[in-house]
């Protein structure tokens, strides 16, 4: 359910609009200040793991790791 609240929220420009259609397709309801807090958490940490990807991808290899 989280997935699809993210999903409508990054598709619809209102997180008002998104709460109410979150609400009309699945009957939970959602505010959109709820809504906006989640989107924030979870965005934060995606860019967090993305970071994580990054440092780790540009880091050079150590003399004993195999370069494939």
């Amino acid at each position: 359910m989280v997935r699809n609240a993210l999903r409508l929220s990054v598709l619809i420009p209102s997180y008002r609009e998104a709460a109410d259609c979150f609400t009309e397709l699945t009957g939970l309801s959602i505010s959109k200040s709820s809504l906006h807090r989640l989107v924030v958490e979870k965005g934060k940490e995606q860019v967090d793991k993305e970071a994580a990807e990054a440092v780790a991808i540009s880091a050079v290899p150590q003399k004993e790791e195999m370069v494939v």
